[in-house]
């Protein structure tokens, strides 16, 4: 349902979904939902509605719901964005995320130099055997976020409600956690 419990009994609705590799430019969802992506990729790099992005990009307005991404590094709407400039604005996710070693985020997986992500949410279930984040699994350097929220389940070694791992420069404002956030060496609320 629509907080990221999925019944995997009943598979017929998943579709089996090649992420987009090396995504560029805009993508405006206009307040549209995906629903349905099934990617199964445990032993890929990345995995997500996009796989990784190459050069700046921009995704607005779109959810991503009953949905299952496992992957490396894994989220939502992105798995990797490396060292180009990705802006989100009101996305949100409300499916499983799961990344068996690395990075999963509801929204981004990893994120790069330049990440911004502002006025979105996650309620989905998002697990990781390393780092997890209810919007970022983890990022590089310098990261915005701002006015985000998570109500999903976090589970990791290093967990955290808003971003799995901290390092570098972080600006977080305006967001808050209510979801229940599991970190075997390491949890936090944001």
């Amino acid at each position: 349902g629509m907080n990221g419990t999925v019944n995997f009994s009943d598979t017929s609705f998943f579709f089996p979904w090649t992420p987009m590799m090396g995504f560029g430019g805009t993508f405006d969802g206009q307040n549209h939902v995906i629903s349905g992506l099934y990617v199964d990729d445990p032993y890929g790099d990345w995995a997500g509605f996009i796989a990784y992005t190459e050069g700046d990009a921009v995704i607005k307005n779109l959810g991503v719901v009953d949905s299952y991404i496992r992957g490396g590094s894994a989220g939502g709407l992105v798995g990797l964005s490396s060292y180009y400039s990705l802006k989100i604005f009101n996305c949100f996710n409300a499916s499983h995320i799961v990344s068996v070693s690395t990075n999963a985020g509801g929204l981004v997986g990893r994120g790069g130099d330049s990440l911004i992500v502002q006025d979105s949410y996650n309620s989905g279930f998002v697990e990781s055997g390393r780092y997890a984040g209810g919007i970022i699994g983890a990022a590089a350097d310098i990261s915005i976020i701002k006015g985000c929220h998570n109500v999903g389940t976090i589970r990791g070694s290093d967990a955290g409600g808003i971003i799995g791992e901290v390092d570098g420069k972080k600006i977080i404002s305006w967001c808050y956690n209510e979801g229940l956030i599991e970190g075997r060496s390491y949890s936090g609320g944001i």
